[in-house]
């Protein structure tokens, strides 16, 4: 195989999780220790797991469960979210308004700044009414707001829980605080996708106690662990010792995973300075992303599919946007307030570029040299 079809072999990948070969025999061995001993829930792999992530973010408490949706709608019900206002910004991915309408709430959506990925403070505070109970941070792409504070002392001065979705932001900082620290509770994934994940998975992490017990009891259908009675309706939303396992094992290894995908963003920066057409997000001078995806924003003027259309086609480069604004999925168009374009344009020209561990320099390079080739072609038609 040539060279230049190696290269386009990898920037034709957008994704591929990563697990190094130590890692995938620590992995067999202890699903085979698991298998014997007969234990396949809420056994020793949940309790290091929990123990771990807790660690790792300075908190108290961490609870295994499910999946983030199930994170969020616990933590949205132990704030007594039911027929109250939740406000969720409207880039997003749906998890947090399901989990909102799951836990009896009413979602209301706030508009964001592009740039910066996360909530116009301003728009937060036309939002909020006396029957707004909490509100719920996602840190997309691995990015903490450079506002952070306003988000933050917002909430304070409200006297309104706040949130965290981490399910994009494992390690992720902003002044040397790591997602995860800045509010009452936060809730992470692990998902397929995620930069630590077992295929599927959960967790709430906080220092607040009644929190803790609370998921403890909802994600094994409200038993109480103590007498063993129902004493509120949960569900089967534990976390089985096998994706413990993996999650766990893929967790000892997340500072790697980040510096790879920090070394992979840096070289994008490099070659990307003073690119016509594309601008980059605004994380902040004291800011270091995990970028779970890297991306790019595209002038207003380029079509954004049809770029990608064209790095795929002509260049052999996956590329690809992110998600549609909440209130364009035809299940939630009702939420649409008329006042949410920041969000629309934020989800029309963000582009993601290949982000996995087998990119080289030479890679990121081909990236962008033919997104300079796509859009150059489109400026100057």
């Amino acid at each position: 195989m040539s060279m230049q079809s190696m290269i386009h072999e990898r920037t034709g990948q957008f994704f591929r999780q990563f697990y190094s070969d130590a890692t995938c025999q620590l992995i067999l061995g202890d699903i085979e220790r698991v298998l014997k001993s007969g234990r396949l829930m809420l056994g020793p792999f949940n309790e290091r797991l929990e123990t771990l992530v807790a660690d790792y973010h300075g908190q108290s408490f961490a609870a295994s469960v499910n999946s983030c949706t199930t994170a969020l709608t616990i933590t949205l019900r132990h704030f007594d979210v039911a027929e109250a206002e939740v406000l969720v910004p409207a880039a997003n991915f749906i998890s947090a308004v399901t989990a909102v309408i799951d836990a009896g709430g009413t979602p209301v959506l706030v508009d964001v700044i592009p740039e910066t990925l996360s909530f116009d403070v301003a728009d937060l505070q036309r939002k909020r009414t006396n029957k707004t109970r909490c509100v719920v941070w996602p840190h997309l792409l691995g990015v903490i707001s450079p506002h952070w504070r306003n988000i933050v002392d917002f909430c304070s001065q409200h006297e309104l829980p706040l949130i965290e979705d981490c399910a994009q932001a494992h390690g992720a900082e902003q002044e040397g605080r790591k997602a995860g620290s800045f509010g009452d509770a936060s809730c992470l994934s692990f998902y397929s996708t995620k930069i630590v994940s077992c295929g599927n998975g959960g967790m709430v992490v906080t220092s607040d106690r009644e929190l803790d017990a609370r998921t403890r009891r909802l994600r094994l259908f409200g038993r109480d662990p103590q007498g063993g009675s129902i004493t509120e309706n949960g569900n089967d939303w534990f976390l089985d010792e096998f994706r413990a396992i993996v999650a766990y094992h893929h967790f000892l290894q997340v500072e790697e995973s980040l510096a790879m995908r920090r070394r992979i963003a840096g070289w994008y920066h490099q070659y990307l300075a003073n690119q016509p057409g594309i601008s980059f997000l605004s994380t902040g001078p004291e800011s270091s992303p995990a970028y779970y995806q890297f991306a790019v924003l595209l002038d207003e003027h380029l079509n954004r599919n049809a770029v990608a259309t064209s790095l795929k086609d002509e260049f052999q480069v996956a590329a690809q946007g992110f998600y549609t604004p909440i209130h364009r999925e035809p299940t939630l168009r009702h939420l649409d307030t008329g006042d949410l374009g920041g969000a629309e344009s934020l989800m029309s020209r963000i582009l993601c570029l290949p982000l996995h561990h087998e990119l080289t320099e030479d890679d990121v390079a081909h990236v962008c040299q033919s997104l300079d080739e796509v859009i150059r072609r489109r400026c100057h038609p």
